[in-house]
């Protein structure tokens, strides 16, 4: 086993060489300028780089936070509970544009499919929809308060120009309670385009 002291003299070596390669650089004014230049574009670059990564982390991220986020609900119109109309929120920063707004019913005793099932192509609201409101829609419906599924869908664009869905399911008793279904009627994605009823 070799002893540290046997490697110093090599280690010291070493750094004289580095210090003569660094002497060498400087030996001349142009060879000064062209290893500042070199040096200087090198850090310059790194730094590009590490802002660059920044700038692509915030671009996929604003959109995601600063977007709208709608979601729907119902309310009943009448005091003796027998019609709905349907309520937009939107939880976002930013406004939204509601295209196409889709209604169903599921009769008490009668099975919940494990996917929602929309037999209309809804109606197009052309609702613009701003920030921590809820927007009551005209879009209304008979239903008695006697625990029926009320589950729908709502089609919207933010101003990134994109376009989601978000879906909702309620319970047709007093306070509209959100209704214990399979996660399918809840569903948060993106689209398209503004629902079938826009593109007729």
């Amino acid at each position: 086993m070799t002893d540290w002291r046997d490697e110093v003299p090599g280690l010291m070596a070493h750094v004289t060489d580095v210090w003569a390669y660094v002497a060498d650089l400087f030996s001349t004014p142009e060879r000064a300028i062209a290893t500042i230049l070199a040096l200087s574009t090198i850090g310059l670059w790194l730094s590009t780089r590490k802002l660059w990564r920044v700038t692509r982390v915030a671009a996929e991220h604003i959109p995601h936070v600063e977007r709208a986020y709608v979601s729907g609900g119902a309310r009943w119109t009448d005091v003796g509970a027998t019609q709905f109309c349907v309520t937009i929120n939107n939880y976002g920063k930013t406004p939204a544009f509601v295209g196409t707004i889709i209604i169903e019913t599921v009769e008490v005793g009668r099975p919940v499919p494990q996917k929602p099932v929309y037999a209309a192509k809804g109606s197009f609201m052309g609702y613009l929809i701003k920030p921590d409101i809820t927007l009551q829609s005209s879009l209304t419906g008979a239903c008695p308060a006697d625990g029926r599924l009320i589950y729908g869908r709502i089609y919207y664009r933010d101003i990134f120009n994109k376009c989601h869905s978000s879906g909702f399911a309620l319970q047709a008793l007093p306070g509209m309670p959100a209704a214990q279904v399979p996660d399918a009627y809840w569903d948060d994605r993106d689209e398209r385009d503004l629902g079938p009823a826009a593109q007729s």
